[in-house]
């Protein structure tokens, strides 16, 4: 019986997909219980290999696991913090005490702080603060190849006078001297995984190897190539795109090298198993996920014979496996960037050949590098000049979402990648797109103010403590926006999106220490759809106070609406009590 049941698990075909799903499902349930999480690490890959080498590679996984788990390496110092300082590691963000360095692997207690702007959840994003460090070691290859990174990050900045900053981010992954409104470009345009080092920058310096090393048998040529893939992850700062696209070159080019025949779909999914095994906070990672949905689109991607069709074929079917992850955290889309990726790949794979050589000849590479990064940013700009009518905002329900998810299963299954493009024009069909709903605690003198919910039309009024926005909606997009880029972007345009806004007929955004790509205003004026600000002239519904104790109760005509003050007046609301508040048109004005 036991034989039976052994070789009809032999002959079981969806070995690799149940794998796959049993490491999420583990994840999902066990995440964050470390010892229920190692004991999965440690059974699944020996029940499903199976024998010996199942075993091996089950403990092997659970004892990396354990390490991982407790250990995190310094790769790269960001920034001080009051008495501490940030720095990135193979966790994410680190608050800690001064004086160490990328290469420092640290054992202790560490806890977690999820964003501000982000809901508490186990698989929130967030930071690490260190409580107590046990033990800071070294691993010196590792430390001078982060350092050389650093230095080679660091000379390129400096010695162009601040020009070069994206270079960096293409071939190092070092995102550090990128401005935020060269961050937002990308976001827009939809080019933003050009700015991580992922599978296409992979896949172009493979392709680079294998051209430089023709001379040598094409077995051959794949050894400095794999190599170059164990290398790659250190000297682009141990970031989860590129530990996820290097080993999955790393093994298909060691398969090849060894002869040894492989479904590449089963190896990605084994390969994106193992990574949830040995860390399943990466469920929460986005990078993470959009990078292992648009290869697995690839991977099920027929063969086309043409270059120019299957470049474009490359781009949608990217596109729309990343597609309900994208809608769902980010709620932007322009698909637009199918056509801009294939018309920046050359010169990304130009920037990235130039820089090879500017670490052995820097002095005659710079100039090439200027004109690269040059042109690279006037496609950008291009594009986020005349592609703004395919920008479009798109938040999905949960229940669209699950849809999205089995439809592109049903194109991996059937074999027809390409039908998953269907998927792109779903942010452009037409929807009637209801606001959430923004709850609100008034105090006795504000009851005469209802809280509305699910209002299209509508004032919408921002309780923030840095920055000063509202929105207003009468038929038209009216929007007020003076504060903090962090505000901007984290809270007032994630509301925005909520809302199916990306653009606005009238308004103004003053950022103070940024620049506005994320919403088009069409007329920048002070038109706000009656509500003032700062002013009180006879057409002003309601007046809103960008500084606090500016109203001393000399206006019973209209309702005036600020964050704090010290008196409490009868047609006052203070944000600061409130929080955000949902005004009706008709409540404009108090009788």
């Amino acid at each position: 019986m036991l034989k039976k049941i052994i070789l009809l698990w032999q002959q079981f075909k969806f070995k690799t997909e149940s794998f796959f799903i049993l490491s999420v499902l583990s994840a999902v349930i066990f995440y964050p219980s470390e010892k229920a999480m190692l004991i999965s690490a440690f059974l699944l890959p020996a029940v499903f290999i199976g024998r010996k080498t199942g075993i091996i590679i089950g403990l092997f996984t659970a004892v990396s696991a354990y390490f991982l788990a407790g250990h995190l390496l310094i790769t790269e110092i960001k920034k001080p913090e009051g008495d501490n300082w940030l720095y990135k590691t193979t966790w994410g963000s680190l608050l800690a005490p001064a004086g160490l360095q990328p290469g420092d692997v640290l054992s202790g207690e560490f806890r977690k702080k999820t964003y501000s702007f982000l809901k508490e959840g186990r698989f929130s994003a967030g930071y690490y603060i260190a409580e107590h460090i046990d033990k800071k070691t070294s691993v010196t290859f590792i430390k001078s190849i982060l350092l050389k990174r650093e230095e080679l990050s660091d000379s390129l900045y400096y010695s162009t006078g601040g020009r070069l900053t994206l270079t960096q981010a293409l071939t190092l992954g070092d995102r550090r001297y990128i401005p935020q409104t060269m961050n937002d470009l990308f976001l827009v345009t939809g080019l933003g995984h050009l700015l991580s080092v992922s599978g296409m920058h992979v896949a172009v310096l493979a392709g680079m190897l294998y051209f430089l090393f023709g001379f040598l048998p094409s077995k051959l040529r794949l050894i400095p190539m794999i190599l170059s893939m164990l290398l790659l992850m250190p000297l682009t700062g141990f970031t989860v795109t590129v530990c996820r696209a290097a080993l999955f070159g790393f093994f298909i080019m060691t398969a090849k090298l060894l002869d040894y025949r492989t479904d590449t779909g089963k190896l990605l999914l084994f390969a994106a198993g193992m990574f949830v095994l040995l860390t399943p906070s990466l469920l929460g990672d986005i990078s993470f996920i959009l990078s292992f949905s648009a290869v697995l689109g690839l991977v099920y991607l027929p063969d086309i014979r043409n270059n120019l069709l299957a470049s474009v074929a490359v781009g949608l079917a990217a596109s729309a496996f990343i597609m309900p992850a994208a809608a769902a955290v980010f709620g932007m889309f322009n698909v637009s960037s199918v056509i801009s990726t294939i018309v920046l790949s050359p010169v990304v794979a130009l920037q990235m050949a130039v820089f090879g050589l500017y670490c052995f000849f820097p002095e005659h590479s710079l100039a090439p590098l200027l004109f690269l990064e040059d042109v690279h940013m006037l496609v950008v700009k291009f594009f986020s000049d005349h592609s703004d009518f395919f920008y479009q905002v798109y938040k999905p329900d949960k229940y669209v979402i699950a849809f999205m998810i089995l439809f592109l299963l049903y194109t991996l299954v059937k074999r027809r990648v390409l039908a998953a493009a269907v998927l792109l024009m779903l942010p452009y069909l037409p929807a009637e797109n209801a606001p959430r709903a923004v709850e609100t605690t008034v105090s006795k003198s504000e009851k005469a103010v209802e809280t509305q919910k699910n209002v299209r039309k509508g004032a919408y009024f921002m309780g923030y403590k840095r920055s000063k926005a509202f929105l207003i909606l009468d038929g038209k997009v009216h929007i007020f926006y003076k504060g903090t880029y962090g505000d901007f972007k984290y809270k007032f345009v994630p509301f925005l999106t909520d809302m199916g806004i990306s653009k606005a007929d009238t308004g103004t955004i003053i950022i103070y220490n940024g620049e506005n790509y994320l919403i088009k205003i069409a007329n920048e004026s002070a038109n706000y759809g009656g509500v003032c600000v700062n002013e009180t002239r006879a057409d002003c519904k309601a007046v809103f106070h960008t500084r606090s104790n500016t109203y001393d109760c000399d206006d019973d005509k209209r309702l005036h609406i600020l964050y704090n003050n010290d008196r409490d007046c009868r047609n006052m609301i203070l944000l600061k009590k409130s929080g955000d508040v949902v005004l009706n048109e008709d409540t404009y004005q108090r009788q």
